[in-house]
């Protein structure tokens, strides 16, 4: 039969994995969904002429475009060409 002392440590160490497990648990369901699903900012006019700004700053252009997926959907959205590093220019 395990003595006191024994049994004590035996606990501790229980409860103190439970306690690790509980705040690990707490912490990724804070932060996972920002990280799977990060906020969507509103396209706003201001963030309309920040992108141009920075567009320009980098010497890139958007393009619209098209995708269809298998099941037939059409995907749309817009990437960015000609990125340039303002050192690189």
């Amino acid at each position: 039969m395990l003595g006191a002392p024994m049994r004590r440590s035996h606990y501790l160490t229980i409860l103190f994995l439970g306690i690790t497990l509980a705040l690990a648990a707490l912490a990724g369901n804070a932060i996972g969904g920002g990280i799977l699903h990060p906020a969507r900012l509103p396209l706003t006019p201001e963030r309309m002429v920040w992108v141009s700004n920075m567009l320009q700053h980098t010497g890139a252009t958007k393009e619209d475009f098209t995708v269809r997926a298998s099941d037939g959907v059409i995907l749309r959205s817009q990437r960015k060409l000609g990125f340039a590093f303002p050192w690189h220019r």
